[in-house]
């Protein structure tokens, strides 16, 4: 009888707003001030700015890759454009991906990836939102000369020009 009647009193401070700890009970008067926020899934549509990068690699042949596909896939260059200029997620992370080629993918993603037929690994693709790319990541073994390519591609898609 005592524990139902312990139990019962603390629930009741509880859903009056009673904090119970260690050092004792403690209101907490409710704010007037806050408002309440929708919470956004991170595949929900936002609006303006939606630029996303996939690239999709074949992990089994991640070492035969050259030294500028690497530069490309995950170079400073690449990172620091993606991390700018990618539509940032809830939590406002860059959306954009490195996967493998058998990853599942969900969302906008798994949009992404079924929208395009990639004729060779690593692939690249990009969207904006309402129009998109695919294409192989640039190979002509110069770093800079692959980088202008993949900016470009980059430039259009994102708007950044």
């Amino acid at each position: 009888m005592r524990f139902r009647t312990s139990f019962i009193l603390i629930s009741l401070l509880l859903v009056c707003g009673c904090v119970i700890s260690p050092s004792g009970i403690a209101f907490q008067w409710p704010n007037a001030n806050h408002q309440s926020h929708a919470i956004e899934t991170p595949d929900a549509k936002i609006v303006g700015h939606e630029f996303r990068c996939l690239i999709i690699e074949d992990a089994s042949q991640h070492k035969s890759l050259t030294s500028s596909q690497l530069a490309m896939m995950v170079g400073q260059n690449t990172r620091n454009f993606l991390k700018a200029n990618c539509v940032k997620d809830t939590s406002g992370n860059p959306e954009h991906r490195l996967v493998d080629k058998d990853a599942q993918l969900t969302g906008v993603w798994a949009d992404m990836k079924s929208s395009h037929s990639p004729a060779s690994y690593p692939w690249v693709i990009l969207t904006n939102g309402t129009q998109g790319t695919g294409f192989a990541l640039p190979n002509s073994g110069d770093v800079a000369a692959d980088w202008a390519v993949l900016k470009g591609y980059f430039d259009k898609y994102s708007g950044a020009n």
